[in-house]
């Protein structure tokens, strides 16, 4: 059973009213998943025209890799050297072998 606050504040937000950083906070802690998910889609479904959903493609850049990090796309700060060394397409010099392309004709 749900506490008497997480309820009243579901309904709070599903009725149409803003609420305030603790109230989320008490909803963050204590609050089902799906009860959640309700209140969201009727705060969606006021703002939006409920037959229609969208989304956000999120496209953050990772670094992280080496390759991508140390290979022949990798800023021009970073010696050829260290691309050489550490670039795992396998070539000496830094740099990353050419793909194929589709429309030319295969090498002989």
């Amino acid at each position: 059973m749900m506490a008497s606050a997480t309820v009243d504040i579901l309904d709070a937000v599903t009725q149409g009213r803003r609420i305030d950083e603790a109230e989320a906070l008490h909803l963050f802690q204590h609050a089902d998943l799906l009860d959640l998910a309700v209140a969201a889609t009727a705060a969606r479904n006021r703002h939006n025209d409920p037959a229609r959903v969208s989304y956000v493609i999120d496209r953050n850049v990772n670094y992280t890799d080496v390759c991508n990090v140390y290979c022949s796309s990798a800023p021009s700060t970073t010696s050829r050297a260290i691309r050489a060394a550490t670039c795992s397409a396998g070539t000496s010099s830094g740099r990353r072998p050419r793909r194929p392309r589709p429309w030319a004709a295969p090498a002989s």
